[in-house]
């Protein structure tokens, strides 16, 4: 059986000039899934996010923690009772939101992270927030784009729902969504702040 696919598409990162700024991104989400009886698909929104990077005194630009909210009530699948199971698996009421949270880092750091992901040397480290279970995920870099035009890339890791204490939706215990879950978050930030410093792409991210 095929496994489930979520696709999260979410502008996250970006350079910054000499001074500290505040970049504002928005992002919609894509998502579909299997079960035992049929592959399903849906959409939803993202909250408006701000990324915020400062200048240390040595020239470093450092990009703090960032959220990427999804908000749970905002995804829909066109099925109306599978919406309302899907609700109740997340808990909306209580946890309306799922986060994926990049942790703060210099701006040359992340962008080796990226680039050795890409090449397939390391995972891009990110954790992932459901109801009140957080958790690191390692994800694959793929489709990088990092020059003056654009830094765009995708995200690509695997969510168990169980592991985030989940219960998968059934139908009289015999239709039930697969466990497993794959992600793909696809990352656009367009036009970049100039110059835009040449990428390191064969140096080997920090560890």
């Amino acid at each position: 059986m095929r496994q489930p696919f979520l696709w999260i598409m979410v502008p996250i990162l970006s350079a910054a000039p000499a001074l500290a700024q505040e970049l504002r991104g928005e992002c919609r989400v894509y998502f579909a899934g299997s079960s035992t009886l049929h592959d399903f698909d849906g959409t939803g929104n993202c909250e408006t996010f701000a990324l915020r990077m400062t200048e240390t005194a040595d020239g470093t630009t450092i990009v703090t923690e960032t959220v990427l909210a999804v908000t749970v009530a905002g995804m829909q699948t066109g099925n109306a009772n599978r919406d309302q199971k899907m609700l109740e698996m997340f808990g909306a009421d209580r946890f309306p939101q799922i986060a994926g949270v990049l942790g703060g880092a210099s701006l040359e750091e992340l962008r080796r992270q990226l680039h050795d992901a890409a090449r397939g040397a390391q995972f891009f480290p990110l954790r992932l927030r459901i109801r009140d279970v957080e958790a690191p995920v390692a994800a694959k870099v793929a489709q990088l784009q990092d020059d003056a035009k654009g830094l765009n890339f995708d995200l690509e890791f695997p969510v168990s729902l169980t592991a985030y204490q989940l219960e998968p939706p059934s139908v009289l215990g015999l239709i039930r969504v697969a466990d497993q879950v794959h992600v793909k978050v696809s990352l656009r930030l367009n036009p970049l702040p100039t110059p835009w410093p040449a990428a390191s792409a064969d140096k080997t991210a920090p560890r």
